[in-house]
């Protein structure tokens, strides 16, 4: 495997949840999260309510989160989602749950055929803190209090483990559900913001439950138009084979290779770095010719210096991948 530098998370910048907000403020992932022995060591942690607003946000209902943040005029919010056709390291699938009362939130993975959140597999609660009236923030710090522990299945632990569980929670969001943000989303991506997800509960006091019904509804009825394209690619499987299938798609994965290394949404990144000048590798096309490909570079000298410090320790170092095979080739 070629030596590449390991991904960075990073966050978005949002009216709602702004970058300036101080620590364990809740922020909106953007990209790179991965487990934690392959992170960046320089990369920002994720922590629980990270993920959680992430989700909340993806799913196309802005409402969804101001509930959320809301402790002075929404006293409870609710939710529960489940990670259609996904699992997650072979296991039975587990909803994902969210209970606020007031300041006090609880937010945990919890078994599918479970009917409450009474006994969740991984867990943690939090207190959200004053936040003071000068404050431009929407909510105050959420500090952590308590997890389960794993051996017993018990709420217990000091606040140093609810935040060591609660960044091990918020990649379990990441790696189930995908929250990706409409705003950094491609034209090639082809995941739509509801693939593997289907709400299954939502409330709060006052909720406008027939628009809610219905928006859940929508999400069953895609949830069943992905099991019959599921199906369908299986049909199509059979009929022309995996290879073709995965040819077809191999141009669409290449141009991944030409966006911004500082991951700000720009598809094509040309300039390259000054130092190892590491934005140019052998390429093989879907048709077996080699071509000069441009990847790893930036699209601005912001983008550039921005990375700097995550690129920096492994500048000159990264392996450049050189394929010589064709593509049907590696298939093989």
């Amino acid at each position: 495997m070629p030596f590449e530098q390991p991904p960075v998370v990073r966050f978005l910048d949002t009216d709602i949840l702004p970058l300036s907000a101080p620590a364990d403020h809740p922020k909106v992932i953007k990209s790179g999260v991965t487990s934690r022995s392959s992170q960046h060591p320089k990369s920002p942690e994720v922590d629980g309510p990270d993920g959680v607003v992430s989700l909340l946000r993806a799913l196309g209902q802005p409402e969804l989160l101001e509930r959320l943040l809301d402790t002075e005029g929404t006293l409870r919010f609710s939710f529960r989602i489940k990670p259609s056709g996904s699992k997650m390291n072979n296991e039975p699938e587990q909803d994902f749950y969210i209970v606020r009362e007031g300041v006090e939130v609880e937010i945990g993975f919890v078994a599918g055929d479970s009917t409450d959140e009474k006994n969740p597999k991984l867990g943690v609660k939090y207190i959200i803190d004053d936040r003071p009236s000068s404050s431009p923030y929407k909510t105050g710090p959420w500090l952590p209090q308590t997890s389960i522990y794993d051996k017993r299945g018990m709420w217990g632990g000091s606040a140093e483990d609810a935040r060591a569980q609660a960044s091990t929670l918020a990649r379990d969001i990441w790696q189930n559900f995908r929250p990706v943000q409409p705003e950094v989303r491609t034209d090639d991506d082809s995941e739509d913001l509801t693939f593997a997800r289907a709400v299954i509960h939502v409330d709060w006091p006052g909720i406008d439950r027939a628009r809610y019904d219905l928006w859940m509804k929508a999400f069953a009825e895609r949830v069943q138009k992905e099991k019959e394209s599921r199906l369908e690619y299986e049909r199509l499987k059979a009929k022309i084979g995996i290879d073709a299938i995965l040819a077809s798609g191999f141009e669409d994965y290449r141009k991944t290779f030409y966006r911004c290394r500082a991951q700000c949404g720009v598809k094509t990144a040309e300039l390259q770095c000054g130092k190892c000048h590491f934005a140019r590798r052998w390429f093989v096309s879907s048709s077996g010719k080699n071509e000069l490909t441009r990847i790893i570079g930036y699209c601005s000298s912001a983008c550039q210096l921005q990375d700097w410090k995550y690129h920096k320790p492994y500048c000159g170092k990264e392996d450049p991948l050189i394929l010589t095979e064709k593509f049907e080739d590696l298939l093989k």
